[in-house]
């Protein structure tokens, strides 16, 4: 086991020492920049990411637990580490593939969460514009058209109302229940990943009740 992480060090050095000359010392700019941010105190990547354990040339010090993803903080009774070779498991019971899993589901919950927010920012600014609250026009209706009827949405009359619909739309399938299918993943998702999302019983509900029940999931004792 010892051998095969001195191993893995020495690739990721090597990768490292790659990627630093690369991104430093073969580019005049960012050399020049780094110098100068180093020379005025100023903390960078390459400094932050060497102070992380994973010094160039040294070898990775980095906890393994955490590297390996079987590491939980998320209760009071924590932190826990876990061994899925021993069958060591945290306080409440968690395996180390559940720890990684969950790891896993939350990272995608928050880029869902963020995607999410800049998605409803652009419905929100659509719905402005429609409004006649800002100094934008729809420049292309057609593309608009083409969308909104693609999900079902009325499109006849003035394309600011057929924006408003759009927006009346997308926002009531954010805010389904997590148990009440999407519309728009029914109209937009391929054939063959719905069948198998119905089959397995995890066909998506709305974003917003998808994010309140994998976050409700993660809790001690939940779902673990």
């Amino acid at each position: 086991m010892e051998e095969e992480r001195i191993s893995e060090h020495k690739s990721v050095i090597k990768m490292y020492d790659r990627l630093r000359s690369e991104l430093i010392e073969e580019h005049d700019k960012i050399d020049r920049v780094y110098k100068r941010i180093e020379k005025e105190g100023i903390t960078n990547v390459w400094d932050r990411f060497a102070d992380q354990g994973l010094a160039f040339g040294d070898p990775d010090r980095r906890c393994q637990f955490c590297l390996q993803g079987v590491r939980c903080d998320l209760c009071s009774n924590g932190p826990c580490r876990a061994n899925v070779a021993t069958d060591r498991r945290g306080v409440c019971g968690m395996t180390g593939d559940g720890m990684a899993m969950r790891m896993m589901l939350l990272r995608n919950v928050m880029g869902t969460s963020t995607y999410q927010y800049h998605t409803e920012q652009t419905v929100k600014t659509l719905r402005a514009i429609a409004d006649g609250k800002t100094p934008f026009k729809i420049t292309e209706p057609e593309k608009l058209k083409t969308f909104a009827q693609r999900l079902g949405v009325d499109v006849t009359g003035d394309i600011n109302k057929i924006a408003k619909r759009f927006c009346d739309f997308v926002e009531k399938d954010f805010n389904r229940k997590y148990d009440e299918p999407s519309v728009i993943v029914d109209k937009l998702a391929p054939k063959e990943r719905k069948e198998l999302w119905k089959k397995l019983g995890i066909f998506p509900g709305g974003v917003h009740g998808e994010i309140l029940l994998s976050t409700s999931s993660c809790l001690t004792n939940v779902d673990g």
